[in-house]
Formats: structure tokens, C-alpha cells, sequence
């Protein structure tokens, strides 16, 4: 048996329990706001700051956000945090496997930004949703598909834009010199003058006429050439071949986790309790039909109003149901408000996992007087009160 009493005092009242479905990236927060004297703050916009806390009270901030609800004709506001105006961190990276965490609650009843802080609860049960999204496994890899066919060829592309001329090509070097060409012939020798007489030596004749030029010779090896001149402009280019045909389809990756299933039934009216009711007694709205899936765990998690409805200790004890069966380890709770007046309450919150074959099996919430004396209270309540009780059932894969 346990006992968790989330009632607070001043400007802050009450704290509802965690909705998940659908691994949702947020859960339900509910209270009714009270101004400095106690009075319901009625109808009216008031601003509220959410804080998550990690390892203590007062530890890291590790997400924050705001909200500007308007509250019922009874003071009530309901929140989604994880759906609220970021301030910071990012709410869908929070590894609740981590904790313990903590959710501080600051408000302006005047709707604006001026934050009181109303009081830091810790969080009992991280949701298993969002815990499976963090660390939950995957599943194993299927089979790998078939092959798919091979595509049909693409069309030819579009002839390109011409490129760019490129730059002149360097000098090629010099070429050797070709060889001499040969010598021409010698000329003949010219007719010999008559004997003189011998007289002194005359003067030297005057030398004889060249003899014809010889032959030309061949024609020396051609020098070296020129330097290339630039480079032409590039032609045109050629058409795109064919597209090649598709290769083969990947195998199909492996297939991912199957999400979590939840579903919340609601309470419809409350029960009277003094010391007649010493059986438990069904709230009404219950009991509920369920079907359990194959290969799942049933996780079960209730939140329920007391209040007194004398000037004496109230006492009632809560359980949860299952085919009828008061349920074992959990699903049986003490709850007490205690007050000099009537009209002191409190919202408590229980949970329990079950195991349980697949298919239908019955749920429900039930109570009974535990108190002393002429002590009386109801349990529960209908959707217009803070009382209403709340059974959430969440169905893990195993």
C-alpha cells in the first residue's frame, strides 16, 4: 500500500497523472489556481512556466516553456507539457531514463510573465512511451525485397555550350643545321702564249678569266619551324550517349518498432462514503471492457479526488480491479484529507503492470469507507469537478 498526496497549498492545487497515446511528445498537467487569500481565480487568463528539473528539486533546467491558459468557472486549467512555448531545450530529447526528474510550476495570476513559483513535484513514473522512443530496441531486419526491372533508357541530352579557347601551346626548339653542300669543279686551263725571247723577266700577266661556276649544290635541310600559333576555338560538343539502364532495387531496410496503444476511461459520477460502505464499491462509469493484444504487457495507471465531507479525518481505501479481482502489489491504496471543516480534498495517483492473456478482460476503479467514528467523504466525480476520477490503460510491446 501506498500513499502520494498532491495536494499543494497557496496559489498552486493539485497535479493530474500522465495521458500517453501514440508516443505523443507531451503529458497532461491539471490544477486549479487560487489567488494569495485562497479565493478561485474564475474565468480569467493567468500565465503559468513549466520547468523540468534533472536529479534534484533545484537541479538543471533542462527544458521550460510557457502557457496562457484561461480557467473554468471553477478555476480549473488543463496543460499538455512538451505543447507549450519553448523557452528552452527541446522536450522530445530528454532521456527520462536518466532521472529522477522534477517539474517546478511558476504563475502570474494576472496572465502576464511574472512568475511566482508555486512548488517542484517529483515525477514518480516516467511515461513509457516516451521512455520506449528514447531507449526502446528495434525490431529485427526483414527479408530483403525482390529485384525491381530495369528502367527504360533516358532520352539524349542537349548539346552543350562550346568551351572556352585554351591557351597557345609552348615553342618547340630549334632544329640542327643541315649539312654543306659539295664543292663546285675546277675550271679549265687556258691556252699556252708563244715562246718570247728571252729577254728580262717581264711583268707578271694579268691573271685569266674565272673559270664558269660549278654546279649549285642541294638544297640544305629546312630550318626550324615557327612558333604554334593559338590554339583554335573548341568545336562543338558531341551528342550525349544513352542513359544506362537502372541498377537492381535495394533490399528493404529493416522494419521499425510498432508504437504504444493507449486508451483513458473517465468516471461518472462519485460514490458517498461513511460507515456503511465497508465493501469496495465501483465508481460509477466502471467497470470497463478491455482487449489485451498478443505479446503486451497492460500498464494501468488511475487518479482520483477525495474529499471530506466532514470536520474529521477522512479515510478511504482505493484499488483497482481486474475480471473483479482486487489486484496485488499496487493496485490498493490508502487515501486521507483532513480538515476542521468540511470541504477539504486531495487528488492522489496509483499504478500498476499487469500481465494479462490476450482478449477481453474487465478494469475498472472501486472504494470503500476506512475511516473511524462518524467520519464521511465522497470519492470521484463527473467532468465537472476536479475529483473526476481517470484510468489510463497502456498496452507495451514485449
Amino acid at each position: 500500500m501506498k500513499l502520494k498526496n498532491l495536494l499543494l497549498a497557496g496559489m498552486f492545487l493539485g497535479m493530474a497523472g500522465i495521458l500517453m497515446a501514440q508516443s505523443p511528445q507531451k503529458f497532461n498537467y491539471q490544477a486549479v489556481a487560487r489567488d494569495g487569500s485562497g479565493n478561485v481565480i474564475a474565468s480569467s487568463p493567468v500565465g503559468i512556466k513549466i520547468s523540468i528539473h534533472q536529479t534534484t528539486p533545484s537541479g538543471t533546467v533542462v527544458y521550460s516553456e510557457s502557457h496562457a491558459p484561461t480557467t473554468t468557472n471553477i478555476g480549473l486549467m488543463n496543460l499538455a507539457i512538451g505543447g507549450g512555448t519553448v523557452l528552452s531545450g527541446t522536450f522530445s530529447t530528454i532521456n527520462w531514463g536518466t532521472g529522477p526528474y522534477y517539474v517546478e510550476i511558476g504563475m502570474d495570476p494576472a496572465g502576464g510573465t511574472s512568475y511566482t513559483t508555486m512548488g517542484t513535484q517529483q515525477l514518480l513514473s516516467v511515461p513509457y512511451a516516451l521512455y520506449a522512443e528514447n531507449g526502446g530496441g528495434t525490431g529485427p531486419a526483414g527479408p530483403a525485397g525482390p529485384a525491381g526491372p530495369a528502367g527504360p533508357a533516358g532520352p539524349t541530352g542537349p548539346t552543350g555550350a562550346n568551351g572556352a579557347t585554351g591557351p597557345a601551346g609552348p615553342t618547340g626548339p630549334t632544329g640542327a643545321d643541315g649539312p654543306a653542300g659539295p664543292a663546285g669543279p675546277a675550271g679549265p686551263t687556258g691556252a699556252a702564249g708563244a715562246p718570247g725571247t728571252a729577254g728580262a723577266t717581264g711583268p707578271a700577266g694579268p691573271t685569266g678569266p674565272a673559270g664558269p661556276t660549278g654546279a649549285a649544290g642541294a638544297t640544305g635541310a629546312t630550318g626550324p619551324a615557327g612558333p604554334t600559333g593559338p590554339a583554335g576555338p573548341t568545336g562543338p560538343t558531341g551528342a550525349t550517349g544513352a542513359t544506362g539502364a537502372t541498377g537492381a532495387t535495394g533490399p528493404a531496410g529493416p522494419t521499425g518498432t510498432t508504437g504504444q496503444n493507449s486508451v483513458s476511461y473517465f468516471t461518472t459520477g462519485a460514490i458517498t462514503l461513511n460507515s456503511t460502505v465497508v465493501a469496495p464499491t465501483y465508481i460509477p462509469g466502471f467497470p470497463v471492457t478491455i482487449t489485451v493484444p498478443a505479446g503486451c504487457k497492460t500498464f494501468i495507471t488511475v487518479d482520483i479526488g477525495l474529499l471530506g465531507t466532514s470536520a474529521a479525518v477522512t479515510t478511504a481505501d482505493v484499488v483497482i480491479t481486474v475480471d473483479g479481482a482486487i489486484s496485488a502489489n499496487g493496485g490498493y491504496q490508502r487515501q486521507q484529507v483532513s480538515s476542521t471543516a468540511p470541504g477539504a480534498f486531495a487528488v492522489y495517483s496509483m499504478s500498476q503492470t499487469f500481465v494479462l492473456t490476450a482478449g477481453s478482460h474487465t478494469v475498472g476503479i472501486a472504494g470503500l469507507w476506512a475511516g473511524t467514528g462518524a467520519s464521511t467523504g465522497t470519492l470521484g466525480g463527473d467532468n465537472t469537478s476536479v475529483l473526476q476520477g481517470e484510468l489510463t490503460v497502456t498496452f507495451i510491446n514485449q
